[in-house]
């Protein structure tokens, strides 16, 4: 077993890879008292070269954890140092290929359940209530975009969503292959949060030991809002996944920096850009952990970050010009800073505040052992939101999901803050994870994904819409409800009487409608009008169907459903033809009223 040095914390990773290979030769150099001829042939024995195997059997030597114990080591601590007593000459190893130790299955099997475990939480989690939730309004934008063809997708991207292009390209290829169903437009998202639990694990090992790397991951599936975006059709899994990629490969660079361990997390900064420009922020705390052990170590080698981070960021600087000018159409919903915007950020981070705030408080006690973890990580968990936040004042910047990928720097320290006492570590999980229970339900709601609920509008005109009837979308909700209609109804749907240019033709996610309405309608004899936006009422705000509604039709009934409203329009003298049946709806708490009379 390896114990830490006080006295030699100073030895850099090539002094201590020096050591390792002297401890070999010293053991593989036969006693004085050893016959001459044995002494003779390992002379002669071809030497093994040193390969890039060889280094990774001592990986975890000098990424400085004792695996079978589960106490930390030091990753600058001497090895040899309190390493006790050589073994005795005359005790024989057994010959190669013979028989696996039982230390090292021990081993093997301690390494792969710190991050198995977690991975199998974070996907029966995320799995979980996955198809209930309608999809919302980014969602539908997913959808929207990415089932158009390939050179429709670019000429969108010119024009609005720039940054999200390699999403949509990624999804129009992943829905040509597995559909457009609720589960399969989130299984991306959800196969990324699983991958990414396994890497939080991987980098608690790395930097403590296998069961603190395990509560590390743990406590990143419990998160709700990691859970959230686990179920969600949008980019912000991958952009979690990538940065907990980019920061397990810098861990490794660190430890040994060489071009061959920049170039892997150089490729992870490039994706990490290409999913969220945002979460290029992580870049200040590696900045910040790179500098602060070349400040203790003076090795030179780390000098490659800086190239390997430019690197990392070149690809998304055409994405980041291509929005600029998108700014405005794109993000002109979110609220401005104030001081309530700021004292809501833990809880809009982690999905509830209650346990955000717990993981928080336990993280602020760690005191890792290396300086540069303990710097890295804390930067990484405060600068980014931080600096989102001071960004957003007079502007429209804040979205707490943008600086998701921070979770994991927390829940990294709270695995230091942690290790030593696994029953307290146990019960540190066991009750973050009852807090944030109630979240995880409310998550799970057909509501939960912002937005109107088209499933249940689509079910109620699916049984209550006649031949030949036409819809009419609010201008408030030609986004939304239009393409919700849309993908839950299909051809079933009512006739969009006022569409006159598709999205795809006029290269938005809105499409046109008749400037006059009359010669849109014809003689259609029955009109749906349907709209959400702050529950508007009436008939403003519909563009050019409003003064023909007003002249030519009556309202003859009028239904609430999941906070929308859809009314029911008859040309005058035409009868209103009530559905016989009873409405039928899967949500009670979803009431639907029958009002008949006029605006």
């Amino acid at each position: 077993m390896l114990h830490a040095s006080p006295a030699s914390r100073d030895v850099v990773p090539d002094e201590l890879e020096l050591h390792a290979r002297s401890l070999r030769a010293d053991a593989a150099t036969p006693p004085a008292d050893q016959p001459a001829a044995a002494s003779t042939a390992a002379t002669l024995a071809p030497e093994a070269p040193e390969t890039d195997e060889t280094d990774e059997r001592y990986e975890d030597l000098l990424a400085g954890t004792d695996l079978l114990a589960g106490t930390e080591v030091d990753p600058l601590a001497d090895p040899l140092a309190e390493a006790g007593p050589a073994p005795a000459a005359d005790a024989e190893e057994p010959p190669p290929g013979r028989h696996v130790r039982p230390a090292a299955i021990a081993q093997f099997i301690g390494r792969a359940l710190a991050w198995v475990v977690p991975a199998v939480a974070m996907y029966v989690v995320g799995r979980v209530g996955i198809t209930r939730p309608v999809l919302g309004w980014d969602e539908m934008a997913t959808w929207n975009a990415a089932q158009r063809p390939v050179p429709k997708i670019m000429s969108l991207i010119a024009n609005f969503d720039g940054v999200l292009a390699p999403y949509y390209l990624f999804m129009h290829w992943w829905m040509g292959i597995f559909g457009d169903s609720h589960l399969a437009l989130r299984a991306p998202s959800l196969i990324a949060m699983t991958i990414a639990a396994a890497l939080v694990a991987r980098i608690g090992t790395r930097l403590i030991d296998p069961f603190a790397g395990c509560i590390a991951g743990l406590l990143f599936a419990a998160v709700p809002a990691i859970t959230r975006y686990a179920q969600d059709a949008r980019p912000y899994g991958f952009a979690v996944l990538f940065a907990t990629l980019a920061t397990l490969l810098l861990v490794r660079a660190i430890e040994r920096p060489t071009p061959r361990r920049f170039l892997p997390y150089a490729a992870s900064v490039a994706l990490l850009g290409l999913a969220n420009i945002v979460a290029l922020l992580l870049l200040v705390g590696h900045a910040v952990a790179v500098t602060w052990r070349l400040s203790t170590t003076r090795d030179r080698r780390l000098l490659w970050w800086p190239l390997a981070a430019a690197l990392g960021v070149a690809p998304a600087i055409p994405l980041i010009k291509l929005a600029m000018p998108q700014h405005d159409a794109m993000l002109a919903w979110i609220h401005v800073y104030d001081w309530q915007v700021a004292a809501a950020a833990p809880g809009d981070i982690f999905g509830t505040t209650v346990a955000g705030l717990m993981i928080m408080g336990i993280a602020l006690l760690a005191r890792p052992a290396s300086r540069w973890v303990l710097a890295g990580l804390l930067t990484i968990a405060i600068v980014p939101p931080a600096a989102l936040l001071l960004a957003s004042i007079g502007s429209h910047v804040w979205v707490p999901r943008y600086v998701l990928f921070t979770v994991v720097a927390w829940v990294l320290l709270a695995a230091f803050a942690l290790r030593g006492t696994r029953v307290r570590a146990v019960l540190a999980v066991v009750l973050v994870a009852a807090v944030a229970m109630p979240a995880q339900f409310e998550l799970r709601a057909d509501d939960a994904h912002i937005g109107p609920d088209n499933r249940l509008v689509s079910e109620f005109l699916r049984t209550h819409a006649q031949p030949g009837d036409g819809i009419i979308y609010a201008v408030e909700d030609l986004w939304s409800t239009r393409n919700g209609i849309e993908y839950y109804l299909g051809a079933d749907a009512p006739r969009d009487v006022l569409l006159f240019q598709s999205r795809e033709d006029n290269n938005t996610l809105v499409d046109t409608e008749c400037p006059d309405a009359a010669p849109c309608i014809g003689d259609t004899k029955r009109l749906w009008l349907y709209r959400c936006a702050n529950g508007a009422e009436g008939l403003a705000h519909i563009g050019s169907a409003e003064q023909f509604l007003r002249l030519h039709t009556t309202m003859a009934e009028r239904y609430t459903i999941g906070g929308c409203n859809l009314k029911l329009y008859v040309r005058d003298g035409e009868p209103a033809a009530w559905p016989q049946e009873p409405v039928a709806l899967h949500d009670p708490d979803a009431p639907t009223t029958r009002i008949i009379g006029e605006d």
